[in-house]
């Protein structure tokens, strides 16, 4: 089961989300696999960790890899590619970008499993939560939601928009998962214990799994 720190200063739960990033890049060994989520709520937290990868020499930062959790379905040059906005905030060198526009999602699986090959898992995949308790592009009533597999895939919501996703296994399977959800009520919702023990939406399929931590931004 998952951990919940809820954090009512903004300060300190941004710095609670930064601590969680920066302490596994800072962490031994030196190779690490880590796969961030996009939108706009991890993006200070993100410009926060680019800053810490800038001041690091080479040597510390060789081995450390990022991917992509989801993805829109546009080129990487639009506004609203989770891949753009990783790569403005974390720095281009070490992002492993997905853009649907050339590449499969298989493709895109094989590259990180060749990354991860030795210890067949990632070191660490940051979440967030949706109004509707989607995580990753795992929304509800869509398809990818019973996929068993541990892959990167396609799946349709139902207004019919494509999104690019891991699946549940592929998370489930990390080392640890961590989930930043800021102060929104409509987010903060499914985290009480009525709903947690309900688990009726997609963000509980990973707050049931094991090594996954919560940080909440929840105002008084």
């Amino acid at each position: 089961m998952s951990s919940i720190k809820r954090i009512h200063s903004y300060s300190e739960w941004e710095q609670a989300c930064y601590f969680e990033i920066a302490s596994a890049i800072l962490s031994a060994p030196k190779k690490k696999n880590i796969a961030l989520s996009g939108g706009s709520t991890p993006i200070p937290i993100y410009q926060r960790i680019g800053k810490l990868l800038h001041s690091l020499p080479e040597s510390k930062k060789e081995g450390i890899c990022f991917f992509l959790v989801d993805e829109r379905d546009v080129p990487i040059e639009s506004i609203r590619s989770n891949s753009a906005m990783i790569i403005n905030t974390i720095g281009r060198n070490l992002v492993v970008p997905f853009d649907p526009t050339k590449q499969s999602t298989e493709s895109y699986y094989q590259h990180m499993c060749r990354k991860i090959e030795k210890t067949g898992a990632l070191d660490l995949i940051v979440l967030g939560c949706g109004d509707d308790g989607h995580t990753a592009s795992l929304f509800p009533d869509t398809l990818l939601l019973k996929e068993k597999s541990s892959s990167f895939m396609e799946n349709k919501l139902p207004s019919g928009e494509l999104r690019y996703s891991m699946t549940f296994s592929l998370i489930n399977s990390a080392k640890r998962k961590v989930v930043f959800v800021n102060d929104n009520k409509e987010k903060l919702k499914y985290f009480s214990s009525v709903e947690l023990s309900a688990g009726a939406f997609p963000i509980h399929q990973v707050l049931s799994s094991p090594n996954t931590e919560v940080i909440l931004h929840e105002t008084l």
